[in-house]
């Protein structure tokens, strides 16, 4: 009898994360601009419910920016996921800024280095002049700006808000061949409607998340099956 609950609990087990995956949210591909075929996916506007942290936290080599933590640099950035009601799935995060803003202290870019053509993010607040660049030994081979992002994905700036579109992005990149990204903020980019001139670009807040893989989800749905057809056949046996 027992063996006939583990059968049922495992087959309920499987089933939900069957139901899971058929529930989830459409992800929307888009090409990254440059020379380096790079294909991006978004995947929704929150991170996993495992949770997103900065970069270096997350076990990559990265450089540059800052660390903050929710609040940390008042109202001149937004922790990843405020836009979307999320913000309590991110420990912590990677942030700079065009205008040394804030805190004085994020006035570099953000560098994430070893890299094997594969890189996932959670992009949060994205503004028109927020950039991210995929380099190959050094070398720029495509870029993709919050402006072609929200363009790709047909959203629209907030009217109150100019320059920002109020949403976070859980993204995925892999095509081509890149080594390392870059994020940062325009300067150069033109000022939102409702900026002073040279304003623009505030902020790039931007956290570091594990995106599971197509074939790791089916590789687990796989083997819950095969241990539940192997108590199956002992419960047969028995």
């Amino acid at each position: 009898m027992e063996a006939l609950n583990v059968f049922t609990k495992t087959t309920l087990a499987v089933s939900a994360a069957a139901a899971a995956l058929a529930f989830a949210p459409s992800a929307e591909a888009f090409t990254v601009s440059g020379s380096g075929g790079i294909q991006g996916t978004y995947l929704g506007n929150s991170c996993p419910a495992a949770g997103c942290t900065d970069f270096a936290t997350a076990g990559y080599t990265v450089s540059g920016g800052a660390v903050g933590t929710k609040n940390a640099y008042g109202t001149n950035a937004l922790k990843p996921g405020s836009n979307s009601g999320f913000e309590d799935l991110v420990s912590s995060y990677n942030i700079t800024s065009a205008n040394k803003k804030p805190g004085g202290t994020a006035n570099t870019a953000i560098n994430i280095s070893g890299l094997s053509n594969a890189f996932s993010f959670y992009w949060g607040s994205v503004d028109t002049h927020n950039v991210v660049e995929f380099l190959s030994t050094g070398s720029v081979v495509g870029t993709i700006t919050g402006f072609s992002l929200a363009d790709a994905l047909g959203w629209e700036q907030t009217p109150n808000n100019a320059g920002d579109y109020a949403k976070d992005a859980l993204l995925s990149f892999s095509g081509g061949t890149f080594d390392a990204v870059r994020l940062s903020v325009d300067t150069n980019a033109p000022t939102p409607l409702g900026y002073a001139a040279g304003q623009n670009g505030v902020a790039f807040e931007s956290a570091a998340t594990a995106v599971p893989e197509p074939g790791g989800t089916l590789l687990m749905l796989g083997g819950s099956l095969f241990m539940a057809s192997q108590l199956k056949r002992r419960q047969a046996a028995q």
